[in-house]
């Protein structure tokens, strides 16, 4: 009777686990990330708010081709707004639209002590991946209200 009740808690156990470990192996890894148009706005954004504005711009427009001076306006103007109204307290996304299967627009909120920051962000899928194509900065509230 022991063997029995046994061998009946062994294959319980077997049957329990498995399915669990199953699971796991159809999980992406722990260090595993989308590249696309969320993650890569959203890690932007991410570094943004925890301080580190030099790797957010470098990660930003990594992969776009950006005249020189609209990327040291917006970092001037980004500096500017820091300097008056501290780092953002997050960052929260308010709009998505689609365009077929091939472009995105983002439009993210940078939420500061008393002024939101407002970014359209426009990613266009090539091949695999996307590209930032076009994007938009605006301090003016009534512009984050416009779809």
């Amino acid at each position: 009777m022991r063997l029995k009740i046994l061998l009946f808690s062994v294959m319980a156990f077997a049957f329990i686990v498995a399915p669990s470990s199953a699971a796991q192996r159809t999980l992406p890894p722990a260090n595993w990330q989308e590249d696309g148009p969320h993650t890569h706005a959203e890690h932007f954004l991410n570094l943004l708010v925890r301080g580190d504005t030099e790797a957010a711009f470098k990660r930003f427009f990594s992969k776009g081709r950006y005249p020189k001076n609209t990327l040291e306006k917006l970092q001037f103007d980004y500096y500017q707004l820091i300097k008056q109204q501290g780092l953002p307290q997050g960052f929260e996304k308010i709009f998505e639209q689609r365009a077929g299967a091939a472009l995105v627009r983002l439009k993210y909120v940078l939420l500061f002590r008393s002024q939101p920051m407002m970014f359209d962000l426009y990613y266009y899928r090539v091949g695999k991946g996307w590209l930032l194509k076009s994007f938009t900065l605006s301090k003016d509230i009534k512009k984050i209200f416009a779809p």
